[in-house]
């Protein structure tokens, strides 16, 4: 009886080994990996980190696409350029109803703004210049902390950088501005001469990859020049590309929460348009900092490897 039992035991163990040793390897490494992500955003804190630059963001929106539409408006028509930041502000938030009365909202406090003319300008330029050098900061300790680059100590230097970046991005948003209206009109023009460039939707094709394209390369500056010390490549390519696919991802699942989550605005009531605009802009600084951390991690593996 008792080889009986130590036949059937060891038969067990054996089956049970069987089962281990069948199990795909490939889950058995990702989950890995998201352990070892996890506690490296918990241990550089991330979520924090997020809260500040989000917090930031909100704080130099007006200003921002105030100075934006002043300067746009130097070079083409004024309600060309509030078409072109509608459309612009609609393709990077979800499209949901209370997301348009937010819009709405903002665009109607940037033309009051507008209306001052040469005083606001000033005034704009002035308090976008203070907002931003603030919100770059705090993005690039953020990014630091990610990158495992020490914090730098030259105070006068990285805020003159920090307002120049500042230029350099008002620049890249008024360019961007006056590229959109030359897409819709060139698109129009050949659907005008290709009757079935209209019949395969091609101009909504072409918006969505100008939405993509401009979204990858706002992310690439963001991580080659943000952050106190240069990065490999192979690190800022990777970095972008997780951080527009999550960013598209983020946009559909934050569509479908909103258009289902009635407590919002028994919640919040009046405010719960401020509340959808600030959960979506930490999100997104969120996934700002979770792409460049899977990417560092990804290049520590890279190397390791090699």
């Amino acid at each position: 009886m008792s080889s009986i039992g130590q036949r059937s035991k060891t038969t067990t163990s054996a089956s049970s080994d069987g089962r281990k040793g069948s199990r795909p390897p490939h889950i058995k490494q990702l989950w890995t990996h998201a352990l070892a992500l996890s506690e490296r955003l918990e241990r550089q804190h991330v979520f924090l980190l997020a809260s500040g630059i989000a917090f930031n963001v909100l704080l130099c929106v007006l200003p921002l696409l105030g100075l934006v539409i002043v300067v746009a408006s130097l070079v083409v028509p004024p309600e060309l350029v509030r078409q072109s930041i509608t459309d612009a502000i609609a393709g990077a938030l979800p499209p949901t109803a209370k997301v348009q009365r937010l819009l709405d909202l903002l665009l109607q406090e940037i033309e009051r703004v507008r209306s001052y003319a040469l005083t606001a300008t000033i005034v704009a330029a002035v308090v976008l210049l203070w907002t931003s050098s603030a919100l770059l900061s705090t993005l690039r300790t953020a990014l630091n902390a990610v990158f495992s680059i020490p914090t730098p100590r030259s105070f006068v230097w990285y805020k003159l950088r920090d307002i120049a970046l500042t230029l350099v991005l008002i620049a890249l948003v008024v360019v961007m501005l006056l590229l959109t209206p030359v897409l819709s009109l060139l698109s129009a023009n050949v659907s005008q001469l290709a009757p079935f460039w209209e019949q395969l939707h091609m101009s909504g094709w072409i918006s969505f990859a100008a939405n993509l394209a401009s979204t990858f390369a706002l992310m690439f500056l963001l991580y080659h020049f943000v952050p106190s010390r240069p990065q490999p490549l192979f690190i800022i390519v990777r970095a972008s590309i997780v951080a527009l696919l999550l960013w598209e991802l983020a946009r559909v699942a934050f569509t479908l929460y909103i258009e289902h989550a009635r407590s919002l605005g028994a919640i919040y009531g009046t405010f719960s348009l401020i509340v959808v605009a600030a959960l979506w802009i930490y999100y997104t600084a969120l996934i700002v900092l979770i792409s460049g951390e899977v990417a560092k991690y990804w290049w520590e593996h890279h190397t390791a490897k090699t």
